[in-house]
């Protein structure tokens, strides 16, 4: 039975949880904090992809999904699959005896609908405005053998394919956008969708007809929409929560709360290949529109102090444009991002720049993105910068301001590593960060990197991409690597927290022996 919409979030949280209970005294209620509000169930449409994706990976699978390192791919739907020498196809083998939660098998007839609307509906598609603009047809083989083909060579096709999720075929085509209503969605994962209360919960509950061996010890999944981070950890002392996600992690000035618990609350930390930078409006005439005044922002800010005063564990100022353990890091950009304000302010004093009032904006999902914010304006404006304003605002506006170059710059946060080259590039090429480039080495650069099949010739030319922008200092400049720290319930397992930033936590289960 559904629960009325009415219900509040401190009901949903408030369900029985006895500390160091057994597993048969233990309720077969999972409970999740989940700290950034995903405001739709509809896994078509461009935006708010990082709110909602552990959310959507609950009921929703993909054909293939990423190891998380950026090197590779796993089988999801699809066992296997090959790929054309010339980069203009994939076929996939699909995986047979899966079913769908409204019991209809899985099939190339699902592949096919499912791609086939990002096809008819590429202006508003969030496959392929991120990933896949070439994206051109897709056919059936035969029952469980589907081609998935590019108007150009795609050398990068692995990024979609994790990121498109299948729908049912029959109850699309009936449904509409109904679908993507709680009591539909229906997916092939081992939990089913049943409520997607707005700014309250998801709840899921266990799919027993899943294709895989995969059986929780949970009946069903609550997902929290929490943002408040204290009300957050002391739902969790109290043993109302199970384990606190949050895009990012959490505050670290907020851990020592924890002290005391830590018998029975795990805090798990990492060091992400997740990276925050500044993105500069460099449009003509607009003060960042000279490399001076680029290089002046950039050598103004103290890293290592941000990272040692403010953000905490596992942040580490930026090496280079990439991350370490990307194969396109290049060691030589490091001297770039050092802290020299004395070099800032002679630079600042011989560019162009007026003393125009600049504003920075950021959104609210960056760490300490406020704190942050203000720290950089005060370290800017100590070299001659005037910082008249800090914006801290929602995605939603975030998105609508850089798309039209409503800004002077702004704190974001880096791709997904295995997307990194792809989706910033594109975003480069199609100005969607709204920084307004007039770089044509660079676009060439990047139109070269789109086409070109071979792996060691590609990893030269993003490295060189990179390099690029480190010289120019634009659009980006990087400011340091991520850490983060999460934590769940001893006891609780199989919420998986991967180093490229993501957490899935489709494999949850309880295991007394792990408290």
């Amino acid at each position: 039975m559904k629960k009325p919409a009415a219900i509040i979030l401190v009901f949903a949280m408030a369900v029985l949880f006895a500390c160091g209970a057994t597993a048969a005294e233990r309720s077969r209620t999972a409970r999740f904090a989940y700290g950034n509000k995903p405001r739709s169930n509809n896994i078509l449409l461009h935006g708010d992809h990082t709110a909602a994706i552990a959310a959507w990976q609950m009921f929703y699978e993909t054909l293939i999904t990423t190891d998380h390192t950026g090197r590779g791919y796993e089988p999801g739907l699809a066992v296997s699959w090959e790929i054309d020498p010339e980069g203009y196809y994939w076929i996939f083998n699909l995986r047979e005896g899966v079913k769908f939660h409204n019991g209809q098998p899985f099939d190339a007839d699902d592949v096919v609908a499912t791609y086939q609307w990002h096809i008819d509906n590429r202006e508003v598609s969030g496959g392929l405005i991120l990933y896949m603009p070439t994206l051109a047809y897709v056919e059936k083989i035969d029952q469980y053998t589907v081609r998935i083909g590019f108007s150009a060579p795609n050398p990068n096709a692995g990024i979609p394919f994790r990121a498109i999720w299948i729908l049912e075929d029959t109850a699309f085509e009936e449904l509409g956008e109904t679908y993507f209503e709680p009591e539909y969605s229906y997916g092939t994962g081992p939990w089913v969708c049943e409520e997607w209360i707005d700014g309250q919960y998801n709840r899921f509950s266990r799919n027993d007809d899943y294709w895989g061996d995969f059986r929780s010890y949970f009946d069903e999944v609550y997902f929290m929409h929490a943002t408040e981070q204290t009300s957050v950890i002391a739902a969790m002392l109290s043993g109302d929560i199970d384990v606190f996600y949050r895009n990012g992690g959490i505050d670290q000035d907020l851990l020592s709360l924890f002290d005391g618990a830590l018998d029975r609350i795990n805090l798990v930390e990492l060091e992400t290949t997740q990276q925050n930078f500044l993105t500069l409006n460099v449009r003509e005439g607009a003060p960042f529109s000279d490399i001076e005044v680029r290089k002046a922002a950039s050598f103004a800010i103290d890293r290592q102090l941000i990272c040692d005063t403010i953000l905490g564990k596992g942040f580490t100022p930026a090496r280079g444009y990439f991350h370490e353990i990307m194969p396109w890091h290049n060691p030589d950009d490091y001297d770039a991002y050092r802290y020299d304000p004395d070099l800032a302010r002679q630079l600042l004093a011989d560019s162009s720049y007026d003393g125009k009032p600049l504003s920075i904006m950021a959104y609210d999902l960056a760490p300490k993105a406020l704190d942050v914010c203000l720290a950089v304006a005060d370290m800017l404006r100590q070299v001659g910068f005037a910082i008249d304003n800090v914006e801290l605002v929602g995605t939603a506006v975030f998105n609508d301001r850089r798309l039209v170059g409503d800004f002077d710059l702004y704190l974001s946060v880096s791709p997904f590593v295995d997307a990194l080259p792809v989706t910033r590039f594109n975003n480069f090429l199609n100005d969607t960060i709204g920084a307004g480039i007039h770089d044509q080495v660079l676009f060439d650069l990047i139109r070269q990197s789109i086409g070109e099949l071979d792996p060691a010739k590609r990893a030269e030319l993003y490295r060189t991409i990179g390099s690029r922008v480190v010289e120019e200092f634009s659009p980006d400049i990087l400011l340091w690597t991520q850490g983060a720290v999460y934590a769940h319930v001893r006891g609780v397992v199989g919420n998986r927290f991967h180093p490229d930033g993501r957490a899935d936590f489709h494999l949850i289960t309880w295991d007394p022996s792990a408290q």
